[in-house]
């Protein structure tokens, strides 16, 4: 009996060890999984504050102390990060070339369980990187619109399409300042002007800045007369170069090289004021010039006929403005080429180059030197045909896009 009673003491001496070495185990892995817990809550800190660092950063990348306006941010904000405490210096990055930044923090955390295991501190580091914020060059845009009689008619699909013109003009103004993501840009680098045409110059509104006195002035036009193109389109383009001259005036340090210049001629018609094929003459002489000063030209025909067509063809740029330039004075693709023998526009044996309605056509057409090449007109110019009103709003916004694609960029 001593044997097995000293068996049992000894047994129960071992399951007292297994036991308290159990016990000791799962305390320990206790306090380790309490300690990884706020080693993550603490990580998720960290980089909160450090994303935080890099987007002020981002923002600040113009400036020239840009990395002490960072590095204010951490510190004042280093007790967001507690328990963790940041040591050393921060590692800030502005990549120009990248336009990005980067910004890199190391951190100790207290472990509060895991000292007896001897992990009295943990080292993080943690990195964020931030692009650079949209910014835009300055902005000129400069409307040539139609406000003649048959702006009164309905379209296809039921509007009329002076409303038409309200409608998309002002989805126009919404696409850019959705993309742009800042009513402030809008205000500072935009301006924008207003040209109408019927019978002569109609309705204009001088360059402001924004787009709420031009989306006003369009709300409250209203239709009536013939169709004269020639004057809007030279009072357009002299409101931009006025407009050079108010933006060195108002700010001497500007480049002008930036500021992207555009206008928007639209019509619904032909010339039918005086003399049509004089007035596509010299409609068509306005807008080289502006494509000669560096202005892009947007046209839009609104169910027009086919001489108004072949007008804003002429005069509407390339898409590429090597393309453009390259050309000088040359002439845009007549897709409608084939309609007489000389392709130059219908309703006269001789042709005008913008198929007005008149037999003294005595001029080539400005459209007859590239009939014999191979362009799509509708992907190589900022040319559009709107056959009703969908289709003219989703013109004027593949517009913006495109007027945002060249004047918004990372800086």
């Amino acid at each position: 009996m001593g044997i097995f009673r000293r068996f049992g003491r000894n047994e129960s001496g071992q399951f007292a060890i297994m036991f308290a070495v159990a016990t000791t185990m799962f305390l320990g892995a206790l306090m380790v999984a309490v300690d990884i817990s706020n080693l993550t809550s603490a990580k998720t800190k960290i980089a909160a504050i450090t994303d935080a660092a890099a987007l002020a950063g981002a923002n600040s990348h113009g400036k020239a102390n840009r990395e002490e306006i960072v590095t204010a941010f951490l510190l004042a904000n280093a007790s967001e990060m507690l328990p963790a405490k940041m040591i050393g210096t921060p590692v800030i990055d502005f990549g120009d070339n990248e336009k990005e930044v980067s910004v890199y923090i190391d951190t100790s955390i207290p472990m509060t369980f895991s000292g007896v295991l001897g992990i009295k501190n943990k080292n993080v580091g943690y990195e964020s990187v931030a692009i650079y914020p949209n910014n835009m060059d300055p902005l000129t845009i400069a409307f040539a619109l139609d406000v003649s009689g048959s702006m009164g008619e309905t379209t296809t699909d039921g509007e009329i399409k002076l409303d038409a013109l309200k409608d998309a003009t002002s989805l126009m103004f919404d696409t850019i300042e959705n993309k742009v993501g800042d009513p402030y840009l809008i205000e500072d680098k935009v301006r924008t002007g207003l040209s109408t045409f019927n019978g002569s110059l109609s309705v204009t509104h001088d360059m402001s800045w924004g787009f709420d006195e031009i989306e006003d002035a369009i709300d409250k036009l209203e239709d009536g007369g013939w169709t004269n193109t020639h004057a809007a389109l030279v009072n357009a383009h002299n409101q931009i170069l006025t407009d050079r001259l108010f933006r060195v005036a108002d700010d001497p340090e500007i480049d002008l090289n930036s500021l992207d210049e555009f206008v928007i001629f639209m019509t619904d018609g032909a010339n039918t004021a005086g003399d049509p094929f004089q007035l596509d003459e010299d409609s068509y002489q306005a807008c080289i010039a502006m494509r000669e000063d560096g202005i892009e030209v947007f046209s839009i025909a609104f169910t027009a006929p086919e001489e108004g067509q072949l007008l804003l063809m002429d005069c509407a740029s390339w898409d590429d403005l090597t393309i453009d330039i390259n050309s000088g004075r040359a002439e845009h693709v007549n897709k409608k080429c084939r309609k007489d023998n000389n392709g130059n526009g219908p309703g006269n044996n001789n042709g005008n180059g913008n198929g007005a309605n008149n037999n003294n056509g005595n001029k080539n057409g400005h459209t007859k030197a590239k009939c014999d090449k191979d362009y799509d007109l509708e992907k190589e110019a900022h040319y559009y045909d709107a056959e009703n009103a969908q289709t003219f709003n989703e013109i004027f916004e593949t517009i913006a896009l495109k007027i945002n694609e060249s004047a918004i960029r990372i800086i």
